[in-house]
């Protein structure tokens, strides 16, 4: 509308159809098992059930204005309609068995989700000092209403399967829930320069909060009203000679959580407290870059799926995460730039009320959280001189160390390294690339649920082409 003024509108519409593969027990793809083992093109669920189905919409406007050069307005609100109906499939292989029991489930799930947040950002100075402040407000909405209809499938052999085409619903909805969550917060921060070397960022925020849940099918309600919850952030960094620089910070967070567990009990919300201290550089042309830090989060409140009812979830208490990461990006010639990552992570389920399958699950490490991981990545761009100016080469490797299965710890999942590679061309407005991920086609877990002996497959080798114009 003017110099001083961006609008800026944004629209998705995304439809997929597709077939979702169960999980595969651990008993043969990760435990060993008499009956040999479980591939990972080996197909749990029955090739004629219903497909899944998914339709997403999105719209998105922003809007900032300009006053002056030190008074600018932010706005930006968003929604987001989601729609899917499908089936799930829960294989359970007895030990040493060859045969899976598989439960079935089925449903539809709407949810939509609406959002607003409007800022205004005013930059001022006192003597030396200069200040950054934001003051805004968001407000925060989802309407979700979901259902489940229970179902049979006949045992199917694991390593061997062999489909009926046999399935049945029980025509009775085992949840029927309708949750509506509202939420409003107001917040402040400043970023504060002291002369030339001192950095100091302080924030914080008041959120008051709205849950109604509802579920016809077992009468559980839920009404949970919370107002003046309050968080804060706080960071303090120096910078040092040659690029350098160190900083220490602390940070809360808070996310009020719909639903109830099979007793009918609503979810507290999830709170977490974060330190971190750690080292940046960054070379003077801006082309290297590296940071190491050390963090400490808690994590109170944090729902997983309940082993002992499919379904519903349970609060597994608090959780503990501390570690180190290290990330760095180097140009060490213009065509040739490096980038890696590595991090530590010290994990461990500090507290929790209940037991999982009768067993206490304090002091066991969480699960899907690898000790160690580490990524390195390579680009080569062909120099102008070489005639094939815009032309470029990749390669890369990732690897993880073994994970916990469960929260009970009672398996680890492998640990595995992948490959990566790419080439690319670019031309006028055009780019041109191809890209491959796993190359050599490895076995590995990517995940499990957490909560039973089942394990999800990682994806295959997988070639990507695309084209791509700028206007």
């Amino acid at each position: 509308p003017g110099s001083d003024t961006e609008i800026t509108l944004l629209a998705t519409y995304q439809r997929d159809e597709f077939r979702l593969a169960p999980l595969v027990p651990a008993e043969g793809t990760v435990l060993p098992s008499p009956n040999g083992k479980i591939d990972r093109e080996t197909f749990l669920g029955e090739p004629n059930l219903p497909s899944d189905e998914v339709e997403t919409f999105s719209g998105t406007f922003f809007l900032t204005h300009r006053f002056s050069e030190s008074v600018s307005l932010q706005h930006a609100s968003g929604i987001r309609d989601y729609e899917r109906s499908g089936t799930f499939i829960f294989p359970e292989l007895p030990p040493g068995e060859r045969e899976v029991n598989r439960s079935l489930s089925a449903g539809p799930n709407n949810a939509t989700v609406f959002s607003t947040d409007t800022s205004l950002s005013m930059r001022f100075s006192s003597g030396n000092v200069e200040h950054n402040l934001l003051v805004g407000a968001d407000y925060y909405r989802i309407d979700d209403d979901s259902s489940t209809e229970g179902g049979t499938l006949p045992p199917l052999d694991a390593f061997t399967p062999e489909y009926t085409g046999e399935f049945s619903f029980s025509g009775d909805l085992s949840f029927d829930s309708s949750t509506k969550l509202d939420q409003v917060g107001f917040y402040v921060q400043d970023q504060i320069k002291f002369g030339d070397r001192l950095r100091v960022a302080l924030g914080g925020r008041v959120d008051s909060f709205k849950v109604d849940f509802l579920d016809e099918v077992s009468g559980f309600t839920i009404f949970a009203d919370d107002n003046a919850v309050f968080t804060g952030r706080a960071g303090l960094l120096y910078l040092m000679d040659n690029g350098f620089s160190s900083y220490v910070s602390f940070s809360q967070g808070f996310y009020p959580q719909g639903g109830v567990d099979a007793n009918g009990n609503g979810f507290d919300p999830d709170e977490s407290d974060q330190w971190e201290v750690g080292l940046k550089f960054e070379s003077p042309t801006g082309r290297s870059s590296a940071s190491l830090a050390l963090f400490d989060i808690t994590r109170s409140n944090l729902p997983s799926p309940d082993p002992d009812n499919p379904g519903f979830s349970i609060l597994t208490g608090e959780q503990r995460h501390r570690g180190v990461e290290l990330e760095f990006n180097v140009s060490i010639t213009p065509q040739l730039g490096v980038l890696g990552s590595y991090s530590y992570l010290d994990a461990e389920i500090t507290q929790n009320d209940g037991l999982v399958n009768g067993q206490p699950i304090v002091g066991n490490r969480p699960p899907n959280v690898p000790e160690h991981s580490a990524a390195l990545w390579a680009v080569y761009s062909l120099p102008q001189a070489s005639g094939l100016s815009g032309l470029s080469f990749s390669a890369g490797v990732r690897a993880q160390s073994e994970r916990e299965g469960d929260s009970l710890n009672t398996f680890q999942t492998d640990s595995f390294v992948l490959f990566d590679a790419g080439v690319a061309y670019s031309f006028d407005r055009y780019r041109l690339a191809v890209n491959a991920t796993n190359i050599a086609d490895e076995d590995f877990v990517g995940a499990t649920p957490g909560f039973s002996s089942l394990v999800r497959y990682g994806n295959p080798r997988l070639i990507i082409a695309s084209l791509t114009r700028a206007f």
